[in-house]
């Protein structure tokens, strides 16, 4: 079930589930009375907005319209975009707590056996090969963001087990972010630009 594009399903006139209804999923029955505790405890004066898009060098290559997509996203929000050789994961990971929303658009790589080694490909530098990894981001300070929106790559999954799926969603939601968006699936990074920016 966890793999059913429950958005995507269609009544018998052909209308989508979307169309109808709003539609949240959870990885865990237990998580939806945490992320609601989560939410009430993210402090209003942190208006802050972390936006990252087509970091590199990384061990992937660029995405062009990630960038783009960043900096539309970064004029929304009344921020800039963080792009390019400067989105490195010192840089992210120290400006990530004072966010209220987080918005990474950049190659997302898939741990489905671990879970934990599930990453987001940043900037590499001298220090570390750019990889964010979710036992990182569980590891770590605690988040005070509202949102954050993964723009890559299969950031929905991730190891499979009886109670919840283990990778970077779950990480987040343990960090303390009650919402997350992220996806199931491969997806362009035209297709996300234009999705994420209308």
């Amino acid at each position: 079930m966890f793999f059913v594009p429950f958005p995507a399903l269609q009544d018998s006139e052909g209308r989508y589930l979307i169309e109808k209804h709003t539609i949240l999923t959870a990885p865990a029955i237990q998580i939806l009375q945490l992320t609601r505790q989560q939410k009430e405890r993210i402090p209003a004066s942190n208006q802050n907005a972390l936006v990252v898009g087509n970091p590199i060098p990384n061990k992937i290559g660029p995405l062009n319209d990630a960038e783009k997509e960043a900096n539309e996203i970064a004029r929304i929000l009344g921020t800039e975009a963080i792009t390019g050789n400067q989105a490195t994961k010192a840089t992210v990971m120290q400006q990530m707590p004072r966010a209220r929303i987080i918005h990474i658009a950049a190659h997302g790589i898939l741990d489905n056996v671990r879970g934990l080694e599930s990453a987001i490909a940043l900037a590499s530098s001298d220090n570390d090969d750019g990889l964010l990894t979710a036992g990182e981001i569980l590891n770590n300070p605690k988040l005070n963001a509202e949102l954050v929106v993964l723009s890559a790559c299969n950031t929905g999954q991730g190891r499979i087990t009886g109670d919840s799926v283990i990778g970077l969603s779950r990480s987040l939601i343990a960090s303390g972010v009650p919402s997350v968006l992220v996806s199931l699936w491969s997806v362009p990074d035209t297709s996300t630009a234009e999705l994420l920016t209308t």
